[in-house]
């Protein structure tokens, strides 16, 4: 049986940006209202990339003291809360899996950023076809699991980059001749995702994707750019809501990903979650 609660469980996030606190400001006035305990692994330092999420909240779980049981990691500037602590943990107690990681869902099961190969991505299809990719962005689960996790990403990227294909999965990323070109390569050990899929394509029972939207879901919105939606005309864009609630479920935490303008963002939060 889960038993989160608020004394054994860490919600954390990494906040490396010049200007920090204007950052995480929406993050945090959501924690503040819903009385939800906000840890940083890191704040105001030096953001190299995306996949350096990965060693501060590894180093910081390591330093944590054995009280803490349960791990929620959050993006600091496009992640917010919509209920009570209580009933977040509630219901992290009513769906999480012990033994796993909890992601919130992509989107969709696509190629991103050209990250890595389509064998990749047939990988992760013969597991996750239903629940779809795992997102970096959002994602909960037992301490000991989340710091498993992010310890065999932190062993992957060295053996990538050693190319060390005596490790299935370093095998499985270079088995496509389009991840062995140098610039493909570097765009993919900069992002915390392509460690992530990676797990779900090889060892998926380290994974579980919330496709139901119970605990974790992505907002998604007209507030794309042209680029992030092309078949979408700027009129119709203009036309629609800043953000569509698009099957939402239960979920008590939203990421927004792909933000663009933050004042609409903002805006959104403060008549739809911040009402009480």
């Amino acid at each position: 049986m889960n038993n989160a609660r608020t004394d054994n469980t860490l919600f954390v996030t990494v906040c490396d940006y010049p200007n920090p606190a204007e950052m995480c400001a929406t993050l945090r006035r959501t924690a503040d209202h819903f009385g939800i305990p906000l840890s940083f692994a890191s704040w105001g330092g030096r953001f190299a990339d995306f996949y350096d999420k990965i060693p501060k909240v590894h180093h910081f779980l390591k330093m944590q003291p054995d009280p803490i049981e349960y791990v929620f990691q959050l993006d600091c500037t496009d992640v917010v809360f919509t209920d009570t602590v209580e009933n977040i943990l509630a219901s992290f107690n009513e769906v999480y899996t012990p033994g796993t990681v909890l992601f919130q869902r992509c989107a969709e099961i696509t190629r991103p950023l050209g990250l890595y190969s389509y064998v990749v991505v047939g990988e992760i299809a013969k597991n996750f076809s239903r629940t779809g990719l795992g997102c970096g962005g959002l994602f909960c689960g037992e301490c000991s699991a989340v710091f498993s996790l992010l310890e065999r990403c932190i062993a992957l990227k060295k053996k990538i980059q050693d190319r060390d294909t005596s490790d299935p999965l370093v095998a499985l990323y270079l088995r496509d001749p389009y991840s062995q070109n140098d610039l493909s390569l570097a765009r993919g050990m900069a992002n915390d995702e392509l460690f992530y899929h990676l797990i779900m394509a090889g060892e998926p029972h380290r994974i579980k994707v919330d496709d139901q939207k119970r605990l974790l879901s992505m907002l998604r919105g007209a507030l794309l750019s042209q680029a992030d939606e092309p078949a979408l005309s700027l009129e119709h864009r203009r036309g629609l809501s800043p953000f569509e609630n698009q099957s939402l479920g239960t979920a008590r935490i939203l990421h927004r990903p792909g933000l663009r303008d933050r004042e609409p963002w903002d805006a959104w939060v403060d008549q739809n979650i911040l009402i009480n």
